[in-house]
This record gives structure tokens, sequence and C-alpha cells, in this order.
């Protein structure tokens, strides 16, 4: 996918609700639902959702592609200031550095060691997400923080990183 674009397209403009925590984990989880339901909507299978070996191992989401392809996502989430977005875009692409790189593809070996999941081939995928900071809605008595659709911009890039060799 060149470019961003929002995610209205794909989901329509439900409001998205996301249960409260902390600021940035509970700005991360909602991320990490919107990017289910945009590869929900896509067509791919979802396998696991926040999916951890131990505490410093996490993979976002594992999903499986039409072509058998199972896939392991990280998904970065960012919200911005006016004028911001594309910072935002970058700083979430970068954020996963070499190190996180190897840590991921650590815990795809071992999800695949301990699934028995078959697959055709595999691919890391990176989905960058930059909300307004004006378009959250924090919902104090509920303590959810909402979101419509049509004011999250994405970007999917699939085989952002290498497999198990560390290339990029």
């Amino acid at each position: 996918m060149d470019g961003y674009e929002t995610l209205e397209s794909y989901l329509g403009n439900p409001v998205v609700r996301q249960k409260f925590n902390a600021w940035r984990k509970s700005l991360g989880d909602l991320g990490e639902v919107l990017a289910k339901m945009y590869l929900e909507q896509e067509g791919y299978e979802i396998l696991e959702l926040n999916w951890r070996i131990h505490r410093k191992s996490e993979i976002d989401l594992i999903v499986r592609s039409a072509e058998r392809s199972i896939v392991f996502v990280e998904v970065k989430t960012r919200s911005f200031r006016c004028g911001d977005r594309l910072q935002q875009f970058d700083a979430g692409i970068e954020s996963v550095t070499r190190a996180k790189q190897r840590t991921i593809r650590g815990a795809a070996r071992q999800y695949l060691n301990v699934s028995g999941v078959g697959y055709a081939a595999l691919r890391f995928d990176l989905i960058s997400i930059a909300v307004p900071e004006l378009s959250i809605r924090f919902i104090e008595g509920e303590r959810f923080l909402e979101v419509l659709p049509s004011d999250v911009f994405f970007i999917h890039i699939a085989e952002a990183f290498g497999a198990f060799n560390g290339s990029r």
C-alpha cells in the first residue's frame, strides 16, 4: 500500500471503544483492535491477539492470509497533534528496531514450535496507525477511549522485515 489512508473505507464508521487503563497502553490496545478489524475485513483469519511466550516477547497479531501464509503483525499506534501525522507514522515505523525485529522473530519461532500450525510461507508485517489527539474521546464514567475509523490513519507494510535471517 502506498501512503496512508483512513480506516473508514475498510470498516465503515462505527465507534470503536477500548477499555481505558493507562493512556499509552490503552492507545496501543485501541490500535491493535483497529488493526484486527482491518485485517478481518481484508480476509485474514485471526489466529492470535497479543500472543506472548514470556513477559518481553509478544506478537501483537498472528493471522493467516488467504494464501495460507502465517503473518506476524507488529502494530504501532501513535496519537498526533494537528499537522504531525507523517512524523507519527515515521516514529511508529522507526520504533521497530533491529532488536525489536529479533525479539519478534524469536517469539515467532516459539509460536511455530508450540502451535503446530501449518503454513505455506511466513511474513512479518507492520501496521502503523496515527490517531489525532482531538478525535480520541475519553468517557470518564465508563473508563473507555472511543474513536471513529474515519479519524484514524494507517499504513500496512507487508513484509516489513525479513523472516529468520535478520534482513530487512
